[in-house]
């Protein structure tokens, strides 16, 4: 299975003239390759065509907001600039169907303005990178994004880990405390303990280290040695202590096990999460009798899709988890489950919310449209789009839309969401207090036409149609939420009685066949 997010360095480009009327101080040759990456990466992954002139010029108004005496004017056949009332510069499009062309234009027009602008001249162009591209980013779509070299750092190491030391910790201005010890990592290894001060890295000062330092300095190439100076409150002296950093990945997976039910929680998709989901399950069914799994998906924002297909896996013998498709050839496609069922057929609640979104909407449709769950709780985020990360020359990262996804069922989850088999807004707080929720259930499950009916409806929204959006996404408000005591409630309820649940776990196949009778 291919993943989703792929770095690209795309090289080798040529650039044709523009013309220019002014003195202009040019950027370095790196900062137009940066642009030649970005844009020619844009040109061919993003999921419509772009526009590259509106593109520049929405991007070149990110200077703007910076001095406000600069002023970008798309005339027919060029970009003119000015700074005050001042003609600096001008650009022909002979190049517009260029993208080593447009490159060069973005390039030179910063140069102008960097030479009479005294605001922009002295600004790092890494910022000047950040204010253009996600200037022109969010006028193509919300979730389209710049990173720079350290916060793309950052992101791969929430994604993929991180050389480091397994540790977390609280701020003070002299030192670093460490508040969690990871368990099987380094500083567990080596003693440290919660409680313990960290006052220098490698002889390096803590005091004299902004928040990215302190980051960076404790993290590294896995095996590399960190050496700290270290204050215990069962030591008279700071002493020194020697660690080999080891790959961390951000733990995103918390379980329980209570009266016959494993709770799982998934904060987001990284790519240990299926591994730790399915080491959840198998230590837990190894040892105790499951009568029923509650997922909770709720505040997840999402992440990796190639994780979230996998952990829907753990859960179905067979099936469509997902399809995705984009204008690149590359971005259609189907992903199928890869595993055989090893939660054995147990029924599973999904629990989710309004902020459950990308990845987490992917894992509760692919459970609902399959008849493996049934999804509590309101209507979700409604972020249906695929990303790829594409990696810059400079080390920066954009994150671009290019693909759709689609649930099993056939429609796009794309500003609708996933809708919930139980809605438990706050419209049903009265009936869903702790001695009304069987009758409740009981409601909900004599109500079951009703419900596929809605989910039918649901599949076959125009997605064109904002308005019919809007009305769906209100019947169960994702603004409305009941108590999360109410939530899990209601699901240790009904995985408690086999005949609501088996009323409602059918509701996803009335709504599958009246789905498929009417397309």
């Amino acid at each position: 299975m291919s993943r989703l997010f792929r770095y690209i360095t795309i090289i080798g480009l040529l650039f044709c003239p523009i013309n220019s009327y002014a003195d202009d101080s040019s950027l370095p040759f790196i900062a137009e390759q940066v642009f030649a990456d970005a844009f020619s990466s844009i040109s061919q992954k993003y999921i419509n065509k772009v526009d590259f002139k509106s593109f520049v010029i929405n991007g070149l108004g990110g200077l703007k907001e910076i001095d406000g005496a600069v002023n970008i004017v798309p005339e027919e056949n060029r970009i003119s600039i000015y700074y005050n009332t001042s003609l600096i510069a001008t650009f022909t499009e002979e190049s517009r169907a260029n993208i080593a062309g447009w490159a060069k234009l973005v390039s030179r027009s910063i140069g102008v303005i960097r030479s009479k602008s005294k605001t922009i001249k002295h600004i790092p162009l890494e910022d000047l990178y950040s204010e253009f591209f996600n200037n022109a980013l969010q006028k193509l779509d919300s979730h389209s994004k710049y990173a720079s070299a350290q916060t793309a750092l950052e992101n791969r190491a929430s994604r993929n880990g991180f050389g480091g030391l397994g540790i977390r910790y609280r701020r003070a201005n002299e030192y670093i405390e460490i508040s969690r010890i990871i368990p099987n990592m380094p500083a567990e290894q080596k003693g440290l303990i919660v409680g313990d001060k960290i006052l220098e890295i490698d002889g390096r000062k803590i005091a004299f280290m902004n928040r990215d330092a302190v980051i960076n300095n404790l993290r590294g190439v896995v095996n590399s040695t960190a050496e700290l100076l270290v204050k215990s409150k069962d030591k008279k002296y700071p002493y020194i202590v020697k660690l080999h950093r080891a790959l961390v990945v951000p733990e995103t997976v918390e379980s329980s096990f209570k009266d016959g039910v494993l709770y799982i929680r998934i904060f987001s998709f990284n790519q240990n999460t299926s591994e730790s989901v399915k080491n959840a399950l198998t230590d837990t069914m190894e040892k105790n009798n499951v009568n029923g799994i509650i997922i909770d998906l709720r505040g997840n924002p999402g992440g990796l899709l190639d994780e979230a297909v996998e952990t829907a896996s753990l859960f179905m013998n067979d099936g469509l988890v997902v399809s995705t498709k984009g204008r690149h050839e590359d971005s259609i496609q189907f992903f199928n489950a890869s595993t055989d069922d090893i939660s054995k057929g147990k029924p599973i609640v999904v629990l989710i919310d309004s902020q459950s979104a990308s990845a987490a909407e992917i894992l509760a449709s692919a459970l609902q449209d399959q008849e493996r769950a049934i999804v509590a709780g309101t209507t979700s985020y409604g972020k249906g789009t695929v990303q790829t990360v594409l990696e810059l020359s400079n080390k920066a990262e954009i994150t671009l839309t290019w693909a759709l996804f689609i649930a099993p069922s056939g429609y796009s989850i794309e500003k609708l969401g996933v809708t919930p088999t139980i809605c438990i807004s706050e419209s049903a707080e009265s009936d869903t207090k702790s001695g009304k929720i069987h009758a409740f259930l009981q409601k909900q499950a004599e109500s079951s036409n009703e419900i596929s009916e809605r989910i039918s409806l649901w599949r076959n929204i125009n997605h064109e149609d904002e308005a019919s959006i809007k009305d769906a996404r209100s019947i169960c408000d994702p603004r409305k939420i009941t108590s999360n005591n109410n939530m899990l409630l209601i699901s240790e309820q009904i995985l408690s009685d086999a005949t609501i649940y088996n009323n409602l776990i059918k509701v996803s196949s009335q709504a599958n066949k009246k789905f498929m009778a009417e397309n």
